[in-house]
């Protein structure tokens, strides 16, 4: 069966006390205009109330409040399980593992405080569906963006730690903080769990010394008391929520077009505004303020989720970028650091035309406003404010604005981070160990390094006859994981720095001098005990692979995966690298700081859990280079433990939304634009 590639939605929009009323609501006049539904019959047709508060339109596939096709009210879901691989594409399908869309775009208008929440990470909210699937409807995380389409008020993430600790000096606030030496995140989560927990009482007479006093005790926190009693009307004194977000909270003011991204587990609170919203397909939330008590979820429970990780507002914001696949540049898009989805916005003036290109993945569009014509493989179709379509994979869609069009597209395309940087990924080969010493491999770097910067241009002028990549040297990225992760810090160790920003090593073979790697025991590796041999078994097979030719590359067949279980088994793997100082990190560490030369950017990601290469390895190298660069030059250098990973734990691909992933991406921000 065959559907078109553009598919016309029926809506429908919710209805909470902090919504807007009636006309009021733009999610509502939007949903009226879609034409929607009524949010209880597919059949019945959305007709706005005054009298109600009008809260979210959704967008898609979920079951609470699903989308339908327009012309035969067909549930959306229902049409793309039919139609999957031509609808939403077999990399989409491979890659979340179902055929639902794996985004819900949304349109809220806010009227007064939603709840401070959160929403929970994977684990978590695969525990919590498990154990309370009634009110914890789906196994998958929640991160979101949200744009706002007029002046919009949020509390957003954690401020530093330096703005918060001044504040709980003032007389109101000093109960809610334990003892302590110095003001951290750990102090920071006790006192947020004590504030949650206080009764009424106590939170009532707190809001109300805060209120007493003067402008000047807030230092640059001015709106705190300017907040209150507008919170306090909305949710009465008494609620928690007042002292959490007011005091510990970034407050933030956008105007329309500013956008900000809400990681999973990031606490926030939207105050007031409109505006368009998108998340990972889940509606998994944890409340603890600006709502009943019967509906707040345990204060512990809260802070052992919430990350407490201060932020300055600014990084909070989500900006716009040109997007490559505008033909005449009316788009911007916005990534949040997930893979789920982006968000392309679209603004043309009366009579203006923009072409957007095919994206692997399926997308949801929004007529914000305006009125105008799309066209896609070759049907057109009328557009006016309100319309919503779905959108299939591999389809170009040329616009044509009539009195001018605001368009809001959510899509998902499966695309690799180097994709992101318009990267050139370059993998060579080297000389590998037992049959070549260490020394040699330590050789083909450098000749890599040289090839790299007299060669590579031409080699892609005759290997690319119609598009020619341009590659920029001054702004190269240096990766490898296990004996590649080695093979990238020694790199940087060893000068070959030229145009190098940054490395980044996945659980590197860092320390070779640790008696792991040169003294026998019983080591289990992935779970394998020492394979048995007959004596006199490895010293032939060494013997062997010294007298056979330079291996390059090999796909490794189970006698491979014995003979370097053996070595690390029996402490012969520094007897195959050698001896010379340089073939040691940590020597090169003292050799670099000896000359002068700097130390280049690294992060690196190691599991606590490896059994191949332990991460005391890792460990060390963290010390050494803290003791022979000093503070300011560890700064540069960053680690990250993987709690129970084992070696190779990012073999299974891995999504740009996992936490240790997020991270990387932002430090990565810092040095490799």
């Amino acid at each position: 069966m065959t559907v078109e590639s553009v598919i016309q939605l029926s809506c429908s929009c919710n209805q909470y006390p902090w919504g807007k009323q009636g006309h009021d609501s733009i999610s509502a006049r939007l949903c009226e205009k879609t034409p929607g539904w009524d949010g209880e019959k597919a059949d019945k047709e959305f007709k706005i109330d005054d009298s109600k508060a009008y809260a979210e339109m959704w967008m898609g596939t979920y079951p609470v409040l699903p989308s339908y096709v327009k012309s035969n009210m067909e549930d959306l879901q229902k049409v793309i399980d039919k139609n999957a691989e031509q609808l939403i594409g077999k990399n989409v399908i491979d890659k979340f593992g179902h055929t639902n869309l794996p985004f819900l775009p949304k349109v809220l208008s806010i009227a007064k405080a939603l709840p401070l929440q959160l929403h929970p990470n994977k684990e978590l909210a695969a525990k919590l569906h498990k154990e309370d699937p009634q009110n914890f409807t789906d196994p998958n995380h929640k991160p979101e963006i949200a744009l706002a389409l007029s002046k919009f008020e949020a509390f957003c993430g954690f401020k530093p730690l330096d703005r918060i600790e001044p504040l709980f000096k003032i007389d109101p606030l000093k109960q809610f903080v334990p003892e302590h030496s110095k003001f951290d995140d750990e102090v920071l989560k006790k006192t947020v769990n004590t504030m949650l927990k206080a009764d009424e009482k106590t939170v009532a007479s707190a809001v109300d010394g805060l209120k007493k006093l003067d402008k000047s005790s807030f230092g640059q926190d001015t709106y705190i008391p300017e907040l209150i009693p507008r919170l306090a009307e909305q949710y009465d004194k008494t609620d928690n929520g007042i002292l959490v977000a007011l005091v510990t909270m970034n407050y933030l003011v956008l105007q329309a077009g500013e956008g900000i991204y809400i990681p999973a587990d990031g606490i926030h609170a939207y105050l007031a505004g409109d505006i368009i919203e998108c998340m990972a397909r889940s509606d998994n939330v944890l409340n603890t303020g600006f709502c009943p008590q019967a509906e707040r979820n345990s204060a512990d429970l809260f802070t052992s989720t919430l990350t407490f990780k201060p932020h300055d507002p600014e990084s909070c914001m989500l900006r716009g970028e040109s997007y490559d696949r505008s033909k005449n540049g009316k788009t911007q898009v916005y990534r949040p650091p997930m893979s789920e989805f982006n968000m392309l916005v679209s603004r043309l003036g009366k009579g203006d035309k923009e072409t957007l290109g095919a994206v692997n993945g399926p997308s949801i569009l929004l007529v914000t406003e305006g009125k105008g014509k799309f066209t896609a493989k070759g049907k057109s179709y009328d557009v006016s404010e309100g319309n919503v379509f779905f959108i299939a994979q591999g389809t170009d869609l040329e616009i044509d604005a009539e009195d001018g069009l605001f368009l809001h597209t959510a899509y998902c395309e499966i695309i690799e981070l180097a994709a992101l940087h318009k990267a050139i990924i370059v993998c060579p080969d080297y000389r590998l160990l037992p049959e070549s010493p260490g020394l040699d491999i330590l050789s083909d770097l450098h000749t890599f390094y040289t090839w790299l910067h007299t060669s590579l241009r031409c080699f892609l002028i005759s290997s690319f006859s119609d598009s020619r990549p341009t590659p920029d040297l001054s702004n190269i990225l240096i990766t490898g994981e296990s004996a590649g992760g080695y093979m990238a810090i020694q790199s940087s160790l060893l000068g070959e720095t030229k145009g190098v920003k940054a490395v980044i090593a996945h659980y590197p073979m860092i320390d070779l001098q640790d008696p792991w790697y040169s003294i026998p025991s019983h080591k289990e590796i992935v779970n394998q005990p020492p394979p048995s041999y007959p004596p006199g078994w490895l010293d032939a097979q060494l013997k062997v692979a010294r007298t056979a030719a330079p291996v390059t590359s090999r796909i490794p067949k189970e006698e491979d995966l014995d003979l370097f279980v053996a070595l690390l088994q029996q402490g012969r793997y520094t007897e195959i690298l050698g001896a010379d100082a340089s073939l040691f990190p940590l020597e090169n560490l003292k050799k670099i700081k000896e000359e002068g030369k700097p130390l280049m950017p690294m992060w690196i990601f190691h599991g606590d859990g490896d059994s191949v290469i332990p991460i005391q390895g890792t460990w060390r190298f963290m010390e050494e280079v803290k003791r022979v660069f000093g503070e300011d030059g560890a700064r540069k250098v960053e680690s990250r433990v993987v709690v129970g990973a084992e070696h190779g734990f990012d073999n299974d691909e891995v999504g740009l939304e996992v936490d240790w992933v997020i991270e990387a991406q932002e430090w990565l921000k810092e040095y490799w634009p």
